[in-house]
């Protein structure tokens, strides 16, 4: 029989013993679920980036799949669509190749991680290649699946190697999880077993239970914060910023603006692409610091596009707009070298859409309309989306509708213009116009046809169809040996489309109109483009027969040296020259000598917007041979033309008999 004094002493000896058995399952506890959370929020945080390198395959199939589509023609994906999935794959590229992304996948054994670096130093030829792209035209899309396939299989990999690290990951987190739920049932089990501090044991679990979810918590926060925001400024991306949009309420008053720099292609060709991420992020700062404290939210969409949310009214972001403005604008130093670039922002209010359906879509139509406008305005500035805008774009989507319609049906007129001798009146070429009375906006102004026809993409057809009727027209005139050149315009869009040269060859054929009878017009700035697809169109042109004339010479930065070696074969000086020769001496002394040195250089020169004799004399004293304006001949019909050279051609014959 134990003594009482002894179970006293035990007794004595076991609180003691309990506490401090309590107090090392305590510290323990505490240490292993600390441990838990903390591995838990790592393989939590591992598996994020590890499924952001896994998600760069699908967006790139994706990217692969709408180019496919478009390219085959299929309607239901237009160009802002590949765009768009472009943007995409590229966001994701620029998080990925972050540095401590890289750092994640390296310590991970994914191989070839590096990948993404590669992929985004390629930044220009993706989207070259996105731009080649034509609908309906397979072939556009070759630079670009080449492209694809100089990574595609590094890619896969990757993704392979980071879907494997992500499983490892969460395999590993499930066995912790496992492994600490059974350790903490073997302490709850022995906690029971002192009764006496049960209660003291339920409130210090209770406590370090508290602390896991919060911490699985804020685990589950970094992780999602991570999903919306841009690795490289640290503001939020086009994921998170769609969503804040698209959650506003349309009877809500804010604002969205867009933000695109002006010059920043620039910037990464001449100091390279780390200077261009410094300046990303100087422009972000300057984006936040000035939107935060007004409760606005900031978002870089993708390149060197930036969006902002502003509550309030139209006047609080015009004033904030001209704030950040300033501030972009800032020079900022990169490695002793100093950069400095504007911006253009284009602002929409939420009342302009609220009655509009779907509201996100137009409001974000809209703000794009002011950005449009911002640029064309000389940009640096910041413009607000107004009823005019709409208008002209509500307009301009409709010409582009009806456009497809009128040239499908052959609805799209065709005007002729003589250009003749100044010395003998000879008509020596037509130049044809294209013409279309819409059925409910009339007559439509040339250059607002071209525009429509190029945000179509019908700008190719458009062209052939003149240049068919331009050569049936010749065809008729050769019947009574009254065959001028036929000259066409080309719009430079055109000039970047690689089956160019063979859609017009195939249109002389079909007519039987020999090549040297056409004259291909192409505007000045055009003529000056360096791309190395210009460069192979006119070439096929030139190689095919067809002779080569430069519109409007003397609108944009004249190299004469530069169409020498380009062997154009005409050069039509533009008529706001012209019309400056009487009153500018300085202007009469610079179409002097472009004559001259045209002259010299074998080019035929031809003076546009001819009005009156006086400009015919003048012309003539400079050393110009042709002309062509309301002085000879307004801009006419097939039959209207035909019965004019007649005409001249009996008067001409009449003079001669005269003379004889």
């Amino acid at each position: 029989m134990i003594p009482r004094r002894a179970l006293r002493n035990l007794a004595l000896f076991r609180f003691p013993a309990v506490l401090l058995a309590m107090g090392v399952m305590l510290v323990v506890t505490i240490g292993n679920i600390s441990a838990i959370a903390d591995g838990l929020g790592m393989h939590l945080f591992n598996s994020a980036r590890y499924e952001e390198a896994t998600r760069m395959e699908m967006e790139l199939s994706d990217l692969l799949v709408k180019a496919h589509r478009f390219s085959y023609g299929d309607r239901d994906i237009t160009r802002a669509d590949v765009n768009l999935a472009l943007d995409i794959f590229w966001s994701r590229v620029n998080v990925v190749a972050t540095a401590n992304y890289q750092r994640a996948l390296r310590e991970a054994d994914i191989e070839d991680a590096k990948v993404a670096v590669e992929i985004k130093e390629r930044l220009g030829d993706y989207e070259a290649a996105i731009q080649k792209l034509a609908p309906g035209e397979r072939t556009s899309i070759r630079p670009l699946l080449s492209l694809i396939r100089e990574f595609q299989t590094r890619v896969n990999d990757m993704s392979s190697d980071a879907y494997s690290a992500r499983r490892f990951q969460m395999q590993k987190m499930i066995e912790q999880e496992l492994a600490s739920l059974a350790s903490l049932k073997s302490m709850q089990s022995e906690f029971a077993a002192l009764v006496g501090v049960l209660v003291l044991f339920v409130i210090v679990e209770l406590v370090i239970s508290r602390r896991v979810n919060v911490r699985l918590k804020r685990a589950v926060a970094d992780k999602e914060a991570l999903l919306v925001t841009d690795g490289l400024t640290g503001i939020g991306n086009r994921r998170g910023f769609e969503t804040d949009l698209s959650s506003r309420p349309p009877l809500s008053e804010f604002s969205l603006l867009l933000v695109d720099l002006d010059g920043f292609k620039d910037v990464n060709d001449t100091m390279g692409h780390p200077a261009g991420d410094a300046l990303l992020r100087h422009v972000a700062t300057a984006l936040a610091e000035n939107a935060l404290p007004l409760g606005g939210v900031v978002a870089r969409l993708g390149g060197d596009e930036f969006a902002v949310l502003l509550k309030g009214s139209r006047h609080r972001a015009l004033d904030y707009a001209e704030a950040a403005l300033a501030d972009i604008s800032r020079p900022i130093s990169v490695e002793g070298k100093t950069i400095q670039v504007t911006a253009s922002i284009g602002v929409a209010h939420s009342s302009d859409a609220r009655d509009a359906t779907p509201f996100v879509e137009t409001l974000m139509k809209h703000a794009d309309l002011a950005l449009y406008a911002a640029k064309a305005d000389g940009r640096n500035c910041a413009r607000f989306t107004t009823d005019d805008m709409i208008a002209d774009n509500a307009r301009k989507r409709c010409l582009g509708k009806d456009l497809a319609k009128a040239i499908a049906d052959g609805d799209l007129d065709a005007a002729f213009q003589p250009i003749v001798s100044m010395k003998e009146g000879q008509t020596l070429s037509v130049e044809t116009l294209v013409r279309w009375s819409h059925p409910r906006f009339g007559a439509i102004p040339a250059p607002e046809i071209v525009q429509a026809a190029e945000g179509a993409d019908l700008i190719l057809p458009m062209t052939l169809l003149m240049l068919d009727r331009a050569c049936l027209l010749r065809e008729r005139l050769s019947v009574s040996n009254d065959a001028p050149r036929m000259a066409v315009n080309l719009s430079p869009a055109l000039l970047s489309m690689p089956d160019l040269a063979k859609a017009i060859v195939d249109v002389l054929a079909k007519r039987g109109c020999p090549s040297e009878s056409v004259i291909l017009e192409l505007t000045e700035d055009a003529a000056m483009s360096l791309s190395e697809q210009v460069m192979d169109n006119l070439e096929a042109l030139r190689s095919a027969g067809l002779r080569l004339a430069v519109d409007d010479f003397g609108t944009g930065y004249s190299n004469l040296s530069r169409l020498a070696a380009l062997e154009f074969a005409q050069i039509k000086i533009d008529k706001s020259l012209i019309r400056r020769i009487s009153v500018c001496d300085r202007t009469y002394e610079i179409v002097r000598h472009v004559s001259r040195m045209a002259h010299d250089l074998g080019m035929e020169v031809v003076g546009e917007g001819v009005e009156t004799e006086s400009d015919r004399a003048l012309l003539m004293g400079l050393g110009v041979p042709l002309g062509q304006g309301y002085h000879f001949a307004r801009p006419m019909s097939d039959l209207s033309l035909m019965a004019w050279l007649g005409e001249r051609r009996e008067g001409q014959a009449s003079a001669r008999l005269l003379a004889g």
